[in-house]
């Protein structure tokens, strides 16, 4: 279960942070990459909610690199927003 997905610019960086319980193998990846899809205009925001709604790991043809991407924290204590 993904909790939050938090999006932030700073000087020309975006960062883009997932708070979850678990993630699939190339989840976070996939999630990226189809942000950055619509932010570029080539998907719309209901086209993500139809991927969303199969609950399909195959559903989403995008895959972000790994370059760029890093896991900076894992908690074992609740989630707390």
């Amino acid at each position: 279960e993904i909790y939050k997905i938090e999006l932030k610019e700073e000087n020309g960086v975006i960062t883009i942070s997932f708070y979850g319980e678990g993630f699939l193998r190339f989840m976070v990846r996939m999630l990226t990459q189809t942000m950055i899809e619509v932010g570029k205009g080539r998907l719309t925001t209901e086209e993500v909610k139809v991927l969303l709604e199969r609950k399909e790991k195959n559903s989403a043809p995008y895959n972000a690199t790994g370059s760029g991407l890093y896991l900076m924290e894992v908690g074992y204590e609740p989630y707390k927003a």
